[in-house]
């Protein structure tokens, strides 16, 4: 085995910690009870909030979304909170639960509700969905077909993790946007939660915005570890698993090494045990933990940056240092799927290449690691992000145009934790700190008459949704529309 400089992220337990201790923190938790009863309250309260979004987010969620309230008296609004669970239909059940999120959304936006951490995480949200869509990396390669619009943000239920609600559910409710969701404590700490970020948008809300694409990645999916192990088993694991792999892919692709180091030091401090589990359910959406480690090393070894290997071996490593005897996976009736490790990380590895490299017909015969990758230029950017940010310095006026995307910030904010020599959890958090502080600086300048244009006008050209879906029409809406990160 190649050496690898564990100097890199000597500071992970460090940070792990910092994700244990910050999970018990309070954040600008939105209280949606106070509207059950009060309708009109609540409408009035969101017209007054729509008027702190950019008007892109004025036309793509707080409008449509009121007028979708506009179906309710407020006797049906509070029975649709009231009764039991199971008097709701798939429909009903769908509103309560979006519903509150799509207002913390607008609300998230008002100056006295912690504007600072809103402006930074909306910055990062917007750049990470951004990046996909850049014109000159999507040469030939056709826009999408349901949303150019990041996502609005949330503080969300610090029980949840991060989460996304698509563009497949917030159509449904006559919105052109996706909703993406951070846990609330994540406001004020929890690095390493950031860098989960990518996972959500850069991966949930690009997927679903293109038509056919999770689709064909199953089937590609599915096909190739058949292929490769003959084991059907396995094979239809990694098709139900495709859309969290290729989240975690896409997260990869965007935010680089960072990505996936962040993810194994998240996923530890948000686990009893500090350890990736090495097992779950057959049927779930979310592979394994520890798999999703070796995915990490994996694609991080395709980057095109030329500290890759070095990176993807530490990625490794860690994952490995969280092994235990088998993969296990457990059946909806009781019985145990147990698979060696070896063979297991194999499957992964194969997915992961699959869905990096594989040339899509929804993307006019290219891969998604042509349209998205992380290079040398963008390790020195994140390198002198870095520097700054360690010396306490703002940040550097280059970076605050247009170009610079606040992945960058983040990814330099995660690796200057990880591998700093103060163990004191102070140093994390100023860290933390100054990353936030560049991200609102980025945000101020990111919407410029031309930037605000070229969104509206995007806006306009999208296809207008099939319509806002009423009390008693049937929707088909899936659970599987709202994205969980574990």
């Amino acid at each position: 085995m190649i050496p690898v400089d564990i100097t890199r992220i000597r500071n992970l337990s460090n940070c792990t910690a910092e994700v244990t201790n910050n999970l018990s923190s309070p954040g600008p938790i939105f209280d949606f009870s106070t509207y059950v009863h009060d309708l009109l309250g609540l409408k009035n309260d969101l017209r007054q909030a729509a008027n702190n979004l950019r008007p892109v987010y004025q036309e793509a969620v707080a409008w449509p979304f009121l007028a979708f309230l506009d179906q309710f008296s407020p006797n049906t609004f509070y029975q649709l909170f009231t009764r039991n669970n199971e008097s709701l239909s798939d429909d009903e059940q769908f509103w309560r639960k979006i519903i509150p999120d799509i207002c913390a959304a607008i609300f998230a936006s008002c100056p006295q509700n912690n504007p600072c951490p809103s402006h930074a995480f909306q910055e990062v949200v917007s750049d990470l969905y951004e990046g996909f869509m850049c014109e000159e990396d999507r040469s030939n390669v056709k826009r999408p077909d349901l949303s150019v619009i990041p996502p609005l943000v949330l503080w969300g239920n610090p029980q949840r993790g991060p989460y996304t609600w698509t563009i497949g559910a917030t159509l449904h409710l006559g919105l052109k946007a996706p909703i993406v969701s951070l846990p609330a404590h994540h406001a004020n700490g929890g690095l390493l939660g950031w860098s989960t970020l990518g996972h959500e948008v850069g991966g949930h809300d690009i997927i679903a915005a293109d038509r056919g694409l999770l689709d064909e990645l199953k089937g590609r999916v599915q096909l190739a570890v058949f292929a490769n192990t003959q084991n059907e088993d396995l094979a239809t694991y990694w098709e139900n698993c495709t859309s969290e792999t290729a989240s975690d892919v896409l997260g990869l692709l965007n935010m680089g090494p960072a990505a996936g180091i962040g993810l194994i030091g998240y996923f530890r401090g948000r686990n009893a045990n500090r350890r990736l589990r090495t097992e779950g359910p057959y049927d779930g959406p979310h592979p394994v933990a520890v798999l999703r480690g070796f995915i990490a090393a994996r694609v991080v070894a395709q980057l095109q940056f030329s500290q890759a290997a070095e990176w993807s071996r530490l990625i490794e490593r860690e994952a490995r240092n969280d092994l235990q005897g088998q993969i296990r996976l457990h059946l909806a009736n009781g019985e145990t799927l147990g698979f060696h490790n070896e063979v297991a990380i194999r499957t992964a590895q194969i997915a992961a290449d699959t869905i990096a490299t594989a040339r899509l017909q929804r993307l006019e015969g290219h891969s998604l690691i042509e349209i998205q990758n992380w290079r040398n230029r963008d390790e020195r950017i994140c390198t002198e992000i870095q520097t700054a940010m360690l010396l306490g310095q703002n940040l550097p006026q280059n970076y605050q145009g247009r170009g610079y995307y606040a992945t960058h910030v983040v990814a330099a904010a995660v690796t200057g934790a990880l591998r700093s020599s103060d163990p004191n959890v102070e140093h994390i958090n100023t860290i933390f700190n100054r990353m936030k502080a560049y991200l609102v600086v980025m945000n101020r300048g990111e919407y410029t008459p031309q930037r605000t244009a070229y969104l509206m006008g995007s806006l306009h050209a999208l296809s207008t949704p099939q319509g806002i879906v009423y009390l008693n029409q049937g929707s088909g809406v899936s659970n599987n529309y709202c994205c969980n990160i574990m």
